[in-house]
């Protein structure tokens, strides 16, 4: 019982946790290349995408924005932000519903020589692959979002604990239905809510729904597990 009550105990502080939020992604689609050396051809473009943790804003000027990943292709060269030696520089401006209308992108890598791909609002796409060939188009391409990005693992784990952690309410609630009384148990769930706001908060924040979850449902349970029943007279 012991066991088990704590293990309700720690799934309930796990569902306070805030879940992880979604990045915003933009994608971008370029022109075919219309001059292109080496391993490149005029079948090939720029295209990629960035994230960002909001939405870019409404009628921003050309300026810097940070990004919170980002993957561009050109034939056979991909580049990603996060890729070991890469370096990179992202500028937007945007109308007034928030669609980029000019930009200046960049993506850089010193591994293995120099490898670029970069698009910008004077029509120009390229890239270079070391010394082997480069590729390059004067027209713009098209823009399109924000969607939201694929919602990271850890949003995911916290949902299914929380539906685990419901399942798990509803049966030992059949299992633990006594035919007798049981102690007052207010004092002890009030002193086991206080301790899974001391864990949730050093876990990083509160779900609402979760926590009047653990509150109404799941630590009366676990309290209730060590209780001992008293016969009515």
């Amino acid at each position: 019982m012991f066991k088990a009550g704590w293990t309700i105990t720690i799934l309930a502080a796990a569902v306070c946790v805030s879940p992880a939020k979604a990045d915003f992604m933009y994608q971008y689609q370029g022109e075919h290349f219309t001059f292109s050396t080496g391993p490149f051809d005029n079948s090939q473009s720029v295209a990629g995408d960035f994230t960002t943790a909001s939405p870019l804003g409404t009628d921003q000027p050309l300026q810097t924005i940070s990004v919170t990943g980002c993957v561009f292709s050109a034939g056979p060269l991909v580049l990603a932000c996060d890729d070991p030696g890469t370096f990179f520089g992202f500028s937007i401006a945007t109308n007034h519903q928030g669609a980029i209308i000019n930009w200046d992108i960049e993506v850089d890598s010193l591994v293995g020589g120099r490898q670029q791909i970069g698009t910008n609002g004077f029509f120009l796409d390229f890239a270079q692959l070391g010394n082997t060939g480069s590729a390059s188009v004067f027209a713009p391409g098209t823009w399109s979002g924000p969607v939201t990005a694929i919602p990271e693992p850890s949003t995911v784990i916290l949902m299914s604990t929380m539906l685990l952690a419901v399942a798990l309410v509803a049966r030992k609630r059949r299992s633990l239905r006594p035919a007798t009384r049981t102690t007052p148990l207010t004092p002890q769930i009030t002193k086991h809510a206080s301790s899974a706001e001391r864990i949730s908060e050093f876990l990083g924040g509160f779900s609402p729904a979760g926590c009047l979850l653990i509150k109404a449902e799941l630590l009366p349970l676990a309290v209730l597990e060590g209780a001992q029943p008293v016969t009515e007279p």
